[in-house]
C-alpha cells in the first residue's frame, strides 16, 4: 500500500525512536528496537503521530493500552452498530493470558501495568459484549470474551 498513512501513537513512537532505548532493553529485544529505528525514517512522509482517544480516521478510535510497551495502543473500530476491539498485544495467546490475566509474557515491558490493562479491556469487552481480536490470536481470530472465575475465556465467533 504505497499511499497508506501509518498511524502511530506519539508515546510509542518516542519510546522506540529514542537512541538510548536499545541499551535499556534486554538483549533479546534490542534487534527489534534497531529494526524499528531503521524502518520509521524510511516511512517518514507516511507516518502520522496521534495522541489521546480521538478518532484517527472515521470509525477507528485509539485506546491507551500501556504495559506491553510504554505507548501500546489498542483500537475500537465501529461501523454502524458493529463494534470491534483490536487488542493488539494486550492478550497474545487467549488460552493462556485471557484465562490467566495475571500471567505475563516475557515481552511485556511493565508487567503490572500490562495486567491492569488486560483486565480493564477484557472487562470492557465483557460488559459491552464487544467482539475482540488480537494480533496473535489463532483462527478464527474474532470472538467474544466471557468472565470465567478469576480470568476470562475467548469464545471464537
Amino acid at each position: 500500500f504505497p499511499n497508506a498513512t501509518v498511524y502511530v501513537g506519539a508515546i510509542e513512537y518516542k519510546f522506540w525512536m529514542d537512541p538510548a532505548v536499545i541499551d535499556k532493553l534486554p538483549e533479546a529485544r534490542r534487534p527489534l528496537a534497531k529494526r524499528v529505528q531503521e524502518m520509521f525514517p524510511l516511512m517518514k512522509d507516511k507516518v502520522q503521530l496521534f495522541e489521546g482517544d480521538k478518532e484517527i480516521v472515521p470509525g477507528i478510535r485509539p485506546i491507551d493500552s500501556w504495559g506491553h510497551s510504554p505507548g501500546h495502543t489498542s483500537f475500537h473500530v465501529s461501523s454502524g452498530n458493529d463494534q470491534l476491539i483490536v487488542l493488539g498485544d494486550v492478550v497474545t495467546v487467549p488460552a493462556l493470558f485471557a484465562r490467566n490475566p495475571s500471567w505475563h509474557a516475557v515481552v511485556d515491558q511493565d508487567a503490572p501495568m500490562a495486567e491492569a490493562t488486560r483486565r480493564k479491556l477484557l472487562d470492557r469487552a465483557v460488559a459491552d459484549k464487544t467482539t475482540v481480536t488480537g494480533y496473535h490470536f489463532p483462527f478464527p481470530a474474532a470472538g467474544k470474551i466471557a468472565k470465567d472465575g478469576n480470568g476470562y475465556v475467548f469464545v471464537a465467533a
